[in-house]
């Protein structure tokens, strides 16, 4: 088996992004610009053999998820639905549920679009990635719990944590929970 990676939200056909996300759209000319882009990031890091895990919001438009899919060179693409996710995108993917619980090298994870306060295993070392939040409530969330065992997984998030639109490798993820991240400031 491969390494595990976590993202969420790319908002694949979703044109209005680029104007909901300012970062977005100062760092993308286009929907198809930023698309390629994500694409082209996930398939460098994330090698034939691995897994991604998508907390939700992976594509707008229902008719154009298996294309985002067959262009993903990953092996196995595990989701977790997001508000915006239609339901024919279990169709394209190994797992799609509204919360994934799942093992990987011996921690349990919860995975769901939505972030929670509490979750699953929490008290015995138990991470929960989410998505929906872009980013925007890390910082006061890092303040209010520190320790959380908890990271928003999101392609914007990543922006901001490490100056990429990319995904998070398991061993950064579990890293991030046992040391709360420093924000990047971007102008």
């Amino acid at each position: 088996m491969g390494d595990i990676w976590f993202t969420s939200d790319p908002h694949f056909a979703h044109p209005n992004i680029l104007k909901h996300m300012p970062l977005r759209g100062e760092a993308f000319e286009d929907i198809i610009d930023m698309e390629d882009c994500f694409i082209d990031t996930y398939n460098s890091l994330v090698k034939p053999n691995d897994i991604l895990v998508c907390a939700g919001d992976f594509c707008w438009k229902a008719g154009r998820v298996g294309h985002f899919r067959q262009r993903l060179k990953v092996r196995e693409l595990m989701m977790a639905w997001g508000n915006h996710d239609a339901r024919s995108l279990e169709n394209h993917v190994s797992k799609f549920r509204q919360m994934l619980f799942q093992k990987f090298n011996g921690i349990w994870f919860h995975i769901q679009h939505f972030p929670c306060l509490s979750w699953r295993k929490m008290q015995h070392g138990g991470i929960h990635c989410y998505g929906h939040s872009h980013g925007m409530f890390e910082e006061q969330l890092d303040e209010w719990m520190p320790y959380r065992n908890a990271m928003d997984i999101g392609i914007d998030n990543a922006l901001q944590l490490t100056g990429q639109f990319r995904p998070f490798h398991i061993d950064e993820v579990i890293e991030r929970c046992s040391n709360p991240p420093e924000r990047i400031d971007h102008p």
